[in-house]
């Protein structure tokens, strides 16, 4: 599982999200967290592309058979 956490969440806060990603840890579960310092979404396009290679490197690695572009 991949989490891609914003520091500063109104929705999703932070708290919330890292108990989240305890309770995996605790079980053992494989899981990748990504943190960035704005709140639900980034209006920075350097952020959003960051945010994009983050999620677009996780899958190339955790699904079977799919192959960086």
């Amino acid at each position: 599982m991949l989490f891609v956490i914003g520091d500063n969440d109104s929705r999703c806060p932070l708290g919330q999200a890292l108990a989240y990603v305890d309770r995996l840890a605790d079980r053992g579960a494989d899981h990748d967290v990504y943190r960035y310092t704005t709140g639900h979404g980034s209006n920075a396009i350097d952020e959003e592309v960051r945010q994009l290679k983050v999620v677009l490197d996780f899958f190339a690695r955790e699904v079977p058979g799919l192959r960086p572009l």
